[in-house]
């Protein structure tokens, strides 16, 4: 492994949140909502200490739990003088419950952020400034590591909703909430520049026809432009996502294990019993039962211990 993924914690933040990168993360907005931006900030910069505090406390709970998130705010071209507009990114490798609330969560809690901030505000007439001119558009991109839309007519790898009047097919006068939804395990319904970041979050790499930024991407994760304590990181937040995949994966096997107890898993296992008296094989009892291995040898030594 020359390089770490992509959808590592510390390489999504690293990229697409470093102050000095900003160049890839505008190509980012830029790639999927078509729009030209200018004076982008990030409001909540890549910094290392942060995952270091994290680790030195060995607080493996917190670094399975590290909200993946990006936030910044732009201006919109050409209109750079009256049009400002924030960014919100997440990613999420794998699903989650209640993931479908969290995404509109985000952005319409960063678009409520902004109420009555004087800065933002937009004095009237009688030079009295207005609170509700202090909100402005929020994009929202969230790049899924899954297939999270299951559509037999569309099954396009982006998604993007805003505010629409379904009868009268038509879109809100004003974009002021945009949230996509990019999946990592389709390829249709993309441009070429789309496809490029496709190839980034999946491998790494990109073609050597891809833009500038999304190269420099690819070539921040290499490891050797990764210094040794982020390199530590890396590593501690691959240990923190494999015990939380076992996890989950030991609770889905005792949860199918105990849901199969009732209905037909009783009948199976009555099946299993009447075959194991009759001294028939493993093999066998699997094959007519289609228990596990390890649900017949319990079920032997229950009967071994039952007097």
């Amino acid at each position: 492994m020359d390089r770490i993924s992509p959808t590592n914690d510390l390489a999504f933040k690293k990229v697409l949140a470093s102050i000095e990168n900003k160049d890839i993360l505008q190509g980012l907005i830029t790639d999927f909502y078509d729009i030209e931006i200018t004076d982008l900030s990030i409001n909540n910069p890549y910094s290392i200490a942060d995952y270091k505090e994290i680790l030195n406390g060995l607080e493996f709970v917190q670094l399975r739990q590290t909200i993946k998130d990006i936030s910044a705010t732009f201006k919109l071209l050409p209109n750079i003088s009256e049009s400002a507009a924030d960014f919100v990114s997440e990613l999420q490798v794998r699903k989650s419950r209640f993931f479908d609330e969290r995404s509109l969560y985000y952005p319409f809690n960063r678009f409520c952020q902004n109420y009555n901030l004087a800065d933002n505000m937009i004095k009237d007439s009688s030079a009295k400034p207005n609170k509700y001119s202090s909100l402005r558009p929020v994009y929202s991109l969230n790049v899924l590591g899954y297939t999270h839309f299951n559509d037999d007519y569309n099954d396009n790898a982006l998604h993007i909703f805003e505010l629409y009047d379904i009868k009268r097919q038509r879109r809100y006068r004003q974009n002021l909430i945009k949230i996509a939804f990019f999946e990592l395990t389709k390829n249709t319904g993309l441009t070429t520049n789309q496809r490029h970041w496709l190839d980034y979050f999946n491998h790494g790499t990109v073609n050597d026809n891809a833009p500038d930024y999304i190269k420099k991407a690819s070539y921040l994760i290499e490891l050797v432009n990764l210094a040794e304590e982020e390199k530590m990181i890396v590593q501690a937040l691959e240990k923190a996502e494999a015990i939380r995949i076992a996890e989950i994966d030991q609770g889905r096997f005792e949860g199918r294990v105990e849901g199969r107890m009732e209905g037909h898993l009783e009948k199976a296992l009555q099946i299993a019993q009447a075959m194991l008296e009759d001294g028939e094989s493993f093999a066998k009892i699997k094959r007519y039962t289609g228990l596990q291995e390890s649900e017949i040898l319990a079920l032997k030594a229950n009967s071994t211990k039952t007097p």
